[in-house]
């Protein structure tokens, strides 16, 4: 089967009239009918019968219209969902945030405050590379020599705040490990 026979019939079965079809699909009538008669042979049953001087559906070639229709409807309509999905991801921008900071979050409600039309995918994965944007802690910032297209931004203070009844809570200054066991953060 190839898909040009299967519009073929669609459009033979939508007129029921082989000389129209023809004609809406600019094609020559006996073209149509070597098509359609192609496609009967193939599929070893017959799609239309003889009608006074028009052709019906067979019960096989019914069946074969409502199957075929919604298929090819949701073919057609790929092209336009791909050009969406496009658009899209050209309009998103992926960030990667191993670090929570206020500043990612006032960044991203200003910067879409001002481009309606952008979104922001939000992920947190120290394994992915898939990202536009990354933000992450270092233990002490050095610009690696081999720069990888990383740039330092800035330095931002954290603060911690805990119950009166927590051990921390007479801390005037502690250093927390990260996750890794690499990064120093002094709270104050």
């Amino acid at each position: 089967m190839e898909l040009q026979q299967l519009r073929y019939f669609l459009e033979v079965a939508a007129s029921q009239h082989m000389t129209r079809s023809a004609e809406k699909l600019h094609i020559a009538q006996p073209a149509l009918t070597r098509a359609i008669h192609r496609l009967e042979q193939e599929l070893g049953v017959p799609l239309f019968l003889p009608h006074g001087r028009g052709i019906v559906l067979s019960e096989y070639g019914a069946f074969l219209q409502r199957r075929l229709s919604p298929i090819l409807e949701e073919l057609d309509s790929l092209p336009g969902q791909l050009r969406e999905m496009a658009k899209l991801e050209s309009q998103t921008i992926r960030l990667n945030v191993l670090a929570a900071s206020i500043l990612v979050t006032e960044a991203v409600i200003a910067y879409r405050q001002r481009h309606e039309n952008l979104n922001f995918q939000l992920t947190q994965n120290a394994e992915s590379r898939l990202y536009d944007i990354g933000v992450s802690t270092r233990p002490f910032h050095r610009i690696p020599e081999n720069r990888t297209g990383e740039e330092f931004i800035f330095t931002e203070k954290i603060f911690l705040a805990v119950p009166a009844s927590h051990p921390l809570a007479r801390r005037k200054r502690i250093r927390l490990a990260d996750a890794a066991g690499e990064g120093f953060i002094s709270l104050m």
